[in-house]
């Protein structure tokens, strides 16, 4: 059962820069996790394009900021069907598809956010 995911066309990027800001170019696949602590929005786990680099990323709060949640020496393959969604009761943790190699799960280990300061 896969709760909260969406993908987006091309034809919607114009919806996706309004809600989730002019850096967020396009989207393969959108999912939601449980919210951060003292947060009430969800986690937000984005497959796509944030100034023009295509990864996999987390928002916090509300998509006004973004950390990149993989780096380059783990893209783990292309899915036919790419899904990205966070865990519903374990903040932090999202599960993701690939290119023939499964369900692959990773947890928060830190790194630089995208957006507002």
């Amino acid at each position: 059962m896969q709760v909260g995911v969406m993908a987006f066309k091309a034809g919607r990027r114009p919806a996706l820069h309004r809600r989730f800001g002019l850096s967020v170019s396009g989207a393969d696949a959108l999912g939601f996790g449980k919210a951060a602590l003292g947060k009430t929005f969800p986690a937000v786990f984005l497959l796509g394009n944030i100034n023009n680099l295509h990864a996999r990323y987390r928002s916090d709060d509300a998509s006004q900021t973004w950390i990149r949640i993989d780096d380059n020496q783990h893209q783990f393959g292309n899915a036919n069907v790419p899904t990205i969604i966070g865990d519903p009761r374990i903040y932090g943790r999202v599960y993701f598809t690939t290119g023939g190699r499964g369900v692959i799960y990773g947890e928060i280990n830190g790194g630089p956010a995208f957006g507002k300061k």
